[in-house]
């Protein structure tokens, strides 16, 4: 079921650590490169391995991607964070690298500092679906349906501060609806939570272009 008011996701690739002029000399890139992503099986995951496609041929080296999910990103972030600042070491993560640090006491690097963005990729609507168990067919009996049963629904959701879980918090808000996050390891296993009817509500990100 889709919405009409749903947010859109702007994807930033972070494909860079702080930049130095090794890794904009003519000679770059000397080696394969290394492109960190989320978990295996969400749009991140699909969108850099489509991107390191094109940037292997451009670039004559192999880009290589690599999934390191969880957490909002906290691994791959910390991975690249700690690379040495050269250009062979990128990140494709959404918004959560930039709100984690809002969201959490202690994350292990400084966005501002550790990162340097290169460009944004892409831009996708976002949908919200509900299992085909639930008696709603539309989101205004979808939210007369939580109204009536407060904390009986649940909605699943990748990393903590990502766009569908900041998407799924800003509906319940505004529809004032109690409806339970239940945290899954990324986008892919999400989706497989809601067609199981684990859970029954995912915002999701539909497409790209």
């Amino acid at each position: 079921m889709r919405t009409a008011q749903m947010m859109r996701r702007a994807m930033t690739a972070v494909l860079a650590i702080v930049s130095s002029d090794s890794a904009l000399s003519q000679d770059y890139p000397s080696k394969s490169v290394r492109m960190l992503t989320t978990e295996a099986g969400g749009t991140a995951d699909f969108l850099a391995r489509l991107l390191a496609q094109g940037l292997s041929v451009s670039l004559g080296q192999q880009v290589i991607v690599e999934n390191q999910g969880g957490g909002g990103g906290i691994s791959g972030g910390l991975t690249v964070a700690k690379a040495q600042p050269d250009g062979h070491t990128l990140l494709f993560y959404g918004s959560s690298i930039w709100l984690l640090p809002f969201l959490r006491k202690e994350v292990p690097w400084d966005p501002v500092k550790d990162f340097a963005p290169i460009t944004m990729t892409n831009r996708t609507p976002m949908v919200l679906l509900v299992h085909a168990s639930v008696p709603a067919d539309s989101v205004r009996s979808l939210v007369a349906l939580a109204k009536s049963r407060p904390g009986a629904l649940d909605y699943a959701s990748g990393s903590v501060g990502s766009i569908p879980h900041l998407a799924a918090e800003l509906f319940k808000n505004m529809a004032a609806v109690n409806i339970q996050q239940i945290n899954y390891r990324g986008a892919g296993p999400s989706m497989i939570a809601l067609i199981r009817g684990e859970v029954q509500v995912l915002g999701f990100q539909h497409g790209f272009c």
